[in-house]
């Protein structure tokens, strides 16, 4: 991990700054859409995400903006690279997500941390076993993310499982039902219908009953 420093000799946080600059760009767009959603709050149910979705449109656009990175810079990549723009990405969706319900996949943290999802797949199967465990780590934040979002969030739970369960632009979610409990198995196939199901039954016994 390269450490860059000012001209004082401190060290520069350079994707904090990014970030800076980040919700900087998107400013006018997030106040926008903020508007809007405070002004139909009372006129729509709580899990309406399509702020959220448009707000995280936005953002793509600015992410996208920033270049991929080179040949190079993927070669050089280590622990402290990966764990760094982890750590900053979560802080930039966690500022937005105190506004906007958005959902969280592995596509957009590929696209802040300048990747796509080739290289992200390769650092999955690295030689280097701490990397293998943080990107496992990653991928369980994902998925954590995903069913939260379909447990107590607003999001549509049929939605995240769906792009859970995708192959390689996904999860690979396969879903074990064992004494009302929700497990993923690896390699085992299984049909969205039977999934969805089982999901939904999981989701009544866990949420609270209605009076």
């Amino acid at each position: 991990m390269e450490i860059q420093c000012d001209e004082n000799g401190k060290v520069i946080d350079a994707l904090a700054a990014r970030n800076g600059e980040i919700i900087q760009k998107l400013e006018d767009s997030f106040q926008s859409i903020l508007k809007e959603k405070r002004k139909n709050d009372d006129k729509i149910k709580p899990q309406n995400v399509r702020f959220g979705y448009r707000f995280e449109v936005q953002l793509n656009r600015i992410l996208r903006q920033y270049r991929m990175m080179s040949a190079d810079e993927v070669s050089r990549i280590d622990y402290d690279t990966i764990e760094n723009n982890f750590y900053k990405y979560l802080d930039l969706i966690a500022y937005y997500n105190e506004y906007l319900e958005m959902p969280v996949f592995k596509q957009d943290f590929c696209a802040f941390m300048r990747i796509n999802e080739r290289i992200y797949s390769k650092l999955e199967r690295s030689d280097d076993e701490d990397i293998r465990n943080l990107m496992q780590s990653i991928n369980d934040t994902w998925i954590g993310l995903g069913f939260a979002g379909g447990e107590v969030g607003g999001m549509d739970s049929k939605a995240i499982m769906s792009r859970l369960k995708i192959k390689d632009s996904g999860q690979n979610l396969v879903e074990n039902a064992y004494e009302g409990t929700l497990t993923v198995r690896a390699g085992q196939d299984v049909s969205p219908r039977e999934l969805d199901s089982k999901l939904q039954r999981v989701l009544i016994g866990i949420m609270p009953k209605q009076n």
